[in-house]
């Protein structure tokens, strides 16, 4: 699952609009991420500030 960096953040729900899953919750500027992530990294490549980061490693 995608590591969340809450201080990188800016709110803006990309993330949330391009997981296939459903898996990700946006609230007040804090990411929850489900058990149904699949870590295809969609929302990692999305986020313009980083405030997602694979815990797999670049691929």
């Amino acid at each position: 699952m995608p590591e969340f960096l809450a201080e990188r953040c800016m709110d803006c729900g990309g993330c949330v609009g391009v997981c296939p899953h459903d898996s990700l919750d946006l609230f007040q500027g804090f990411i929850t991420v489900r058990a149904s992530c699949t870590e295809c990294d969609l929302c990692v490549r999305l986020c313009p500030v980083d405030a997602l980061a694979s815990v797999r490693g670049p691929r």
